[in-house]
Order: C-alpha cells, then structure tokens, then sequence
C-alpha cells in the first residue's frame, strides 16, 4: 500500500513540475500568436510593432517593451525590457523584478553581480540590468539624465 500511495505522489509532482508554463506578465512560451495577442490586449498592453516572426507591445506609459518571437505559430521567445528614469527608485526596482521571477521559478541556475540565469528544462531564463547617466544640454543648464535598463529573456 506504501508503495501505491508513493507512486501515486511521485507521478502526481512529476506531472506537476513538467507541466510548468514558462511565461512571464501573461505571455507563455509555446501559446499560440493569436492567443497570445489576445492576452496583450486584455492586459491593456499596447501594439507597436510587427513582422512575420515577431511582434511589440509596450505599456502606457512606455516604460516596459515587450518583443515577442514566434516560430510554426507558436511563442518561442520573450524579451521584456523595463526602464526607469528615477535614481532613488533603481535599487527597489531590480529587487521587484528580480524577486517576482524568483517566487515563479526558485533562485537562479548561475548568477553574478547584474546577470542571472534559470534553467528550467529546456528553457533559460536571462535576468540582466544595468544603469547609464548622461550630461544633457536643457534650457535650465546641464543636467544628469539617469537610466536603468532591465531586461528579462525567456526562451
């Protein structure tokens, strides 16, 4: 009876593991394109772009890009890229993104200091961030514009 009720358990979480969506803000690998179109304008994402392979949303305001890749029909890669302008919000920002995609997918295969990796069977996941200043030339003087680019890549 001990062995039923294991088998029953092991078949039941391996099931479970192996089903997981790979996917992230609603967009899933292997979804259909209309599916996946579909999703974006229920999420009130906004179309920008298309081609053959591969199309653009972003969101209002445009702070976050999403590209979205499709082979046979289907979503075979994500990329999403995230800016922000303000310096004071950077450090909090990479923790919300960094830690949404660790409750999804546990703590990272490989990592360093701005650069993580997921394994998750036969997909990865990238986690990479940087930040930039620039001297711009206004009508107040000069100013430091600040930006933080977040990019997350799935396929």
């Amino acid at each position: 009876m001990k062995k039923i009720v294991i088998i029953i358990i092991f078949v039941f979480i391996s099931g479970h593991l192996f089903a997981q969506e790979i996917g992230i803000d609603g967009f899933v690998l292997g979804n259909s394109r209309s599916t996946t179109e579909n999703n974006a304008s229920k999420k009130d994402f906004k179309f920008n772009k298309a081609h053959d392979n591969w199309v653009e949303y972003v969101t209002n305001p445009h702070l976050i890009h999403y590209t979205l890749y499709f082979g046979s029909g289907n979503l075979i890669k994500i990329s999403k890229l995230e800016e922000n302008y303000n310096p004071s919000l950077f450090e909090n920002h990479i923790k919300e993104s960094y830690f949404n995609i660790v409750l999804e997918y546990g703590e990272p295969t490989i990592s360093s200091d701005s650069y993580y990796i997921w394994r998750i069977g036969k997909n990865k996941i990238t986690f990479k961030y940087s930040s930039t200043s620039e001297q711009v030339r206004t009508l107040q003087g000069i100013e430091t514009w600040y930006t933080l680019t977040i990019t997350t890549t799935i396929e």
